[in-house]
């Protein structure tokens, strides 16, 4: 599903100060918990339950007692977006400092 959430999420978590050898900040997704699963990937592994007895969720047959959770390939935004921007930041960072 797009809904671009996670592109509206991009954030200045940290702004650029002048260092020894250029600049330092950061940038990155702050509230959309599932970025770094988008970004990287994840193993398959299985789900249990943290607080409850079962897992359950709406349209679910019946609560279940754990979930095989197939492997997601990553899907690269963060990465491929600094790559781009990057140069244009750096220069931007130079004339304004």
């Amino acid at each position: 599903m797009k809904t671009g959430k996670l592109r509206r999420e991009i954030q200045i978590l940290a702004p650029a100060k002048a260092v020894k050898d250029g600049y330092h900040g950061r940038w990155g997704v702050r509230k959309a918990w599932y970025a770094w699963i988008v970004e990287k990937g994840s193993r398959a592994h299985v789900a249990k339950p943290k607080d409850k007895a079962a897992l359950s969720w709406p349209g679910a047959m019946h609560p279940i007692m754990f979930a095989a959770v197939r492997a997601v390939m990553g899907r690269p935004f963060l990465g491929p977006a600094a790559d781009i921007h990057y140069p244009k930041i750096v220069q931007y960072i130079r004339e304004k400092l």
